[in-house]
C-alpha cells in the first residue's frame, strides 16, 4: 500500500493565473464578472432562504425557521452581476432613481425568466394567488424589497470596480 502523493503544478510566470496571483490589479474583467455572478447567486439564495423561513414562521408558526429555494434561482440571482456596467451609467443618479431602475430591471428579469421557465414547466414560483400579481410571475407588492435588493446587489458588485 502506498500513500497518495500530492502533486502541485506550477504555472509559468507568463500565465494569467500566476500573474494575477502576484498582481491583483491584473485580474481580468471576466474573472470579476464570474466572481460577481457567484456572489450575487449566493446572496440571492441567502435572501430567499431568509425570507421564506420568516414567512413559514409567521404564517405556519413553524419554529424551525425552514426556508426553501430552487437550484434554478442561483443563475437568476447571479444575473444581478450585470448591474456593475449599469451602475457606471447610473452612478451619478440619486439613490431613489437607482433603486427604482434596479427594481424595474429585477421585475423584468423575474417576469422574463419565469415566463421562459414556465414554458418548460420548470418555474419554481407561482404568484397567481397573490393580490398584486402579474400573470402569476411577479408580485408588485414586492417592489420595495426588490428596490432594496437592487441597491444591495449594486453595493456588492460595484465594490469590485476598484480592482479593474
Amino acid at each position: 500500500f502506498t500513500s497518495p502523493t500530492l502533486v502541485l503544478r506550477t504555472f509559468p510566470p507568463t500565465s494569467s493565473i500566476a500573474s494575477s496571483m502576484h498582481n491583483p490589479a491584473s485580474i481580468c474583467h471576466t474573472d470579476i464578472m464570474k466572481n460577481n455572478f457567484i456572489k450575487c447567486g449566493l446572496i440571492g439564495w441567502t435572501m430567499e432562504l431568509f425570507t421564506t423561513s420568516l414567512r413559514h414562521f409567521h404564517c405556519d408558526h413553524d419554529k424551525r425557521f425552514v426556508g426553501n429555494t430552487s437550484l434554478l434561482m442561483f443563475p437568476i440571482y447571479g444575473m444581478a452581476a450585470a448591474m456593475a456596467p449599469i451602475h457606471k451609467i447610473l452612478c451619478k443618479q440619486k439613490v431613489l432613481v437607482r433603486g427604482f431602475i434596479y427594481m424595474m430591471l429585477i421585475f423584468a428579469t423575474e417576469y422574463t425568466t419565469g415566463w421562459l421557465l414556465r414554458k418548460f414547466d420548470m418555474c419554481p414560483w407561482d404568484y397567481s394567488d397573490a393580490d398584486l400579481n402579474v400573470d402569476g410571475l411577479i408580485r408588485l407588492d414586492y417592489g420595495p424589497w426588490w428596490f432594496l435588493a437592487g441597491l444591495l446587489f449594486e453595493h456588492c458588485v460595484c465594490d469590485n470596480k476598484k480592482q479593474e
